[in-house]
């Protein structure tokens, strides 16, 4: 049986279901990390709400790659592509003149375009279960923890189960956050209104007061208690 939407092409409706998604898009809070003191092991928060030890499913499929600029500690522009079947993108070729760039308290030049990932989690366990929250990967020890699920996620093609929780770094009074394997699932429900790709630069969408972060975000701070 066939009816009049039938002869629709396949372009239109691309173009179509695109703007429908964009449309539905959603805004999810951010997972934020807090050192409650020196040495300590991090708390995970959404909010104020800890979820230190919940467990969540990693959507390691809807993870996404891309780059942010940084204008006097502030991203300005971003670009992001979906992880899953992308290779890196380039570099954008703007801000080139070193020049003009800022500096580090070296003297050093520090490039305003930086790397970074984010995965999305739907959490499981405790007040917030079923809520899908964002997990940032702009320090180098973030996406680590985010690589950790992404490559279970590769080998298993399944989502993990993960557990938030931190490690004491070797040699350091320093603890890194780790996304804890627990399981898989077989769970594998797009999320309606998640929508992290932005294919081409646009001004970077603002994040929480305590997520922002200056370009030197993969350098530890001693004296700054979040986003260790």
């Amino acid at each position: 049986m066939t009816n009049r939407f039938d002869a629709i092409d396949q372009a239109t409706l691309d173009r179509y279901d695109e703007i429908a998604r964009d449309a539905a898009a959603r805004s999810f809070p951010f997972l934020k990390l807090v050192a409650p003191s020196p040495g300590s092991p991090l708390d995970w928060r959404v909010g104020d709400i800890s979820v230190t030890a919940e467990e969540a499913i990693a959507l390691a499929d809807e993870a996404v790659m891309g780059w942010v600029r940084f204008a006097n500690g502030k991203p300005v522009e971003d670009l992001w592509v979906r992880q899953l079947g992308a290779k890196k993108p380039a570099r954008p070729n703007s801000s080139r003149d070193e020049a003009q760039w800022e500096r580090w308290g070296s003297g050093r030049p520090k490039d305003p375009w930086n790397f970074q990932t984010k995965l999305p989690l739907r959490i499981m366990t405790g007040a917030l279960a079923g809520k899908v929250v964002i997990f940032g990967g702009d320090r180098e020890s973030h996406r680590a923890a985010i690589s950790d699920a992404q490559i279970l996620f590769a080998a298993k093609r399944r989502r993990p189960l993960v557990r938030f929780t931190s490690e004491k770094r070797d040699g350091e009074n320093v603890f890194d956050p780790i996304l804890q394997i627990v399981s898989y699932t077989e769970d594998d429900c797009p999320v309606r209104g998640l929508n992290l790709v932005r294919g081409e630069i646009v001004p970077a969408a603002s994040p929480p007061a305590a997520a922002i972060r200056r370009n030197d975000m993969d350098d530890d701070i001693p004296f700054a208690p979040e986003f260790r």
